[in-house]
């Protein structure tokens, strides 16, 4: 089954090199396996395309008040750390923000890797 990602414009540089290799999000119906064009600035239909990927994994996460939970286990603050570095973000404290504005707290969701 092949979906459609998009992301913001301040994503755009690190998945053209391929550092972004995973994303956050609200459950999307993506299996490993699956094929996922990745695109930048909104809409697929006016967004540019950035390149196709193949989902590696998808994984159940929780984000709380500062607490994380991927696969019903709480990770530790090193974890969240790479999580969110992982995912384009500088730090958790960013990370989490950035979750707060777009989802609100609590978040339930998928990581999906590519």
């Amino acid at each position: 089954m092949t979906h459609a990602l998009s992301f913001k414009k301040r994503f755009y540089p690190i998945l053209l090199v391929g550092r972004k290799r995973q994303t956050i999000r609200r459950r999307k119906g993506i299996a490993p396996g699956d094929e996922i064009k990745l695109y930048s600035g909104g809409d697929e239909k006016i967004a540019q395309h950035i390149t196709t990927v193949v989902c590696k994994d998808v994984k159940p996460v929780y984000i709380g008040t500062y607490r994380v939970y991927i696969e019903d286990r709480e990770i530790a603050p090193r974890e969240r750390e790479r999580l969110a570095t992982e995912d384009g973000f500088n730090s958790f404290a960013e990370m989490y923000d950035f979750i707060l504005h777009q989802y609100g707290i609590p978040f339930e969701g998928e990581v999906i890797t590519w």
